[in-house]
């Protein structure tokens, strides 16, 4: 029952039965056995029974021979590992064919690491250039377990850049760490990797462009598993990996530079504007269907043609060769022309073209970005015209315009205004102020600030300007407020109408006016006027006086109204005679309200011209 040092536990079926086959006579098979010497090491040991016949055949005895193997055995071990590295070398080069970028070489051979070369975890990390110089890991496989959150490595001079990945990130060399447990760089880490079954490591440093760009780091099961032939097979690995990651950038380099070729052509294709790439030559070599659409030419007929197909005839050649030299010499191009269509209309368009250039500064193509610039042409051309005419009607209207501040500085006005003020130009006219000298005292500028302040804007406003030479102008002035986002008055802006004439001969009216009705009321003759069915429009004083009623109780009746029977009867004949003559004469009698009678003769005339009204001018 004592534990037997020579025969391990777990091997003692094993010798029970070869006990058990060398009593039956037969030999047993040899077996491969790892044992510890009394220094320490390992060593293997081929054993090998077969029994000892007696006399009459019987068993006598065993003999039981044990050959040193341990070198064979390591051999062995190293040729394994040697295959599992070059298995794991074959799984990377296929996996990195079809990588897309360099995490997915990182995961692959970190993937082939454990899988393939038999190593229990395997993990990459990229150098950081921060502060603390940290490594971050950026793909591994096996049991991993949460190691890497847990651990902080770093490639600077610390206790945590001492192990072996941070030792060969600074140094560029393999680093290995033979016993996890007894080996004193492996500190930080080692309870965390002991628990995980990690017992060697080994780190291998990855070559970036100027600098070492991470390492590759392996962890074994067991101690001693990277011996230097392991260490440089494990090299070629890392090689495969960088030759790998620079392959997939070349293809990711590649891959977005032909999905940019692509989003580039698909964007010139659907672009409005026409593209144009002809060689150095001016061959055309591509053009958008919106050229097409310009020209008239499939994209087919023009591919090996040069753009003088399209030449209208319309410029000289001095225009072609200013385009020639400016390109040739490396410059941007760009001005309008008129080409020809296909169909032979013509049509102005605006180009720009762009030399462009290999690595060497050697111009190998242009672009031409074109467009139909007809159509705005039409309208530039329209509008100039328009503003011709704006503008001719602007200085030549008789009607002044202006802009003003609310404080009465005056900012525009076209030339009606100034002449209208008695100015020879704006400049002297804008060194003026309306609020201080530009109204007369009876119609001051605060009745139109106070209006359109007020409405925002003002109507046919009658005021009396003041001119140069101090003489008044009578205005009739329309304006509106102009104001900003928030409500604030910029400026006003309206037009001036001079209506100085037209007040004077109001004035001179209304003084003629005056005057007459100042003779029709003095007169001792009966005046009035009357419509065409006798109605009494208006009177004077005599007829007051005649009718022996007041003015107001005459106006709006009629004249039969005042008829005795005997004239009333014959007044429809009165009324016929005006309308068809003109005219009528004759007697009326008419009765006071006090019953006194009266006998008139009358002289009446029909006045229909300068009137709106026909009326009939009485006189008795």
């Amino acid at each position: 029952g004592k534990p037997n040092p020579i025969v391990p536990e777990e091997e003692r079926d094993w010798f029970r039965h070869a006990l058990d086959e060398v009593r039956a006579g037969r030999p047993c098979r040899a077996v491969e056995l790892e044992r510890r010497r009394k220094d320490g090491s390992t060593v293997w040991i081929r054993l090998t029974n077969a029994p000892i016949p007696g006399p009459g055949g019987e068993v006598e005895g065993a003999i039981a021979v044990a050959e040193d193997i341990t070198e064979a055995v390591n051999d062995r071990h190293r040729l394994e590992r040697l295959q599992r590295v070059l298995r794991a070398r074959a799984s990377l080069a296929s996996a990195a064919a079809r990588a897309e970028d360099e995490r997915e070489v990182f995961e692959a051979v970190c993937r082939a690491a454990v899988m393939e070369a038999g190593y229990r975890m395997a993990w990459i990390g990229l150098a950081r250039d921060d502060t603390a110089r940290t490594v971050q890991p950026v793909a591994w496989a096996g049991v991993e377990e949460g190691y890497l959150d847990r651990v902080r490595i770093t490639w600077d001079t610390s206790e945590t850049g001492a192990g072996p990945t941070g030792t060969a990130i600074r140094t560029a060399r393999p680093v290995a760490c033979q016993n996890i447990l007894e080996d004193p760089r492996f500190a930080p880490w080692r309870s965390d990797a002991l628990e995980r079954g990690y017992r060697s490591s080994a780190a291998l440093p990855i070559p970036g462009n100027d600098r070492v760009a991470g390492a590759l780091n392996l962890y074994a099961p067991e101690p001693d598993a990277f011996d230097d032939q392991e260490l440089t097979s494990l090299i070629g690995l890392v090689d495969d990996l960088s030759a790998a990651v620079s392959a997939a950038k070349v293809r990711r380099v590649r891959r977005e530079a032909e999905e940019s070729l692509r989003l580039l052509t698909r964007a010139l294709e659907a672009s409005a504007n026409t593209v144009v790439i002809t060689d150095r030559d001016g061959t055309i070599q591509w053009a958008n269907p919106a050229f097409t659409e310009l020209t008239g030419y499939e994209i087919e007929e023009a591919l090996g043609q040069n753009p003088r197909i399209l030449k209208s005839g319309r410029h000289p050649d001095s225009f072609y060769k200013e385009m020639w030299d400016t390109i040739l010499a490396g410059r941007v191009w760009h001005s309008e022309l008129v080409n020809r269509r296909k169909d032979g209309t013509l049509y102005t368009e605006e180009m720009t073209i762009t030399p462009v250039t290999d690595e060497s500064g050697e111009i190998t193509h242009f672009i031409a970005v074109k467009q139909d610039v007809s159509e705005r042409k039409k309208i530039e051309k329209a509008l100039q015209e328009s503003e011709e005419r704006f503008r001719s009607l602007y200085e030549n209207m008789t009607i002044g315009l202006y802009q003003t501040t609310p404080d009465g500085r005056i900012l525009m006005t076209n030339p009606a205004l100034v002449k209208m003020l008695g100015y020879g130009s704006f400049e002297e006219l804008a060194t003026r102020n309306l609020q201080e000298d530009g109204f007369e005292p009876e119609h001051p500028r605060s009745r139109f600030i106070e209006r359109i302040e007020r409405e925002g804007e003002v109507r046919g406003l009658i005021s009396a300007w003041r001119r140069r030479d101090g003489s008044v102008v009578w205005v009739r002035e329309s304006a509106r407020a102009v104001r900003d986002s928030e409500g604030k008055t910029l400026f006003y802006e309206g037009t001036v109408e001079d209506i100085t004439e037209r007040k004077r001969a109001e004035e001179a009216l209304r003084e003629s006016e005056e005057r007459y009705r100042d003779l029709v009321d003095h007169s001792h003759e009966l005046m009035s006027t009357q419509s065409l069915d006798g109605t009494i429009l208006s009177a004077n004083r005599a007829t007051e006086e005649a009718f022996g009623r007041p003015v107001r109780e005459i106006v709006g009746r009629n004249i039969s109204d005042f008829l005795v029977p005997k004239y009333r009867d014959q007044f429809p004949a009165y009324l016929r005679a005006i309308r068809e003559r003109g005219e009528a004469s004759g007697l009326m009698r008419i009765r006071k309200p006090s019953g006194e009678e009266r006998l008139l003769e009358y002289r009446n005339s029909l006045r229909s011209e300068g009137v709106s009204e026909p009326v009939v001018r009485g006189l008795a």
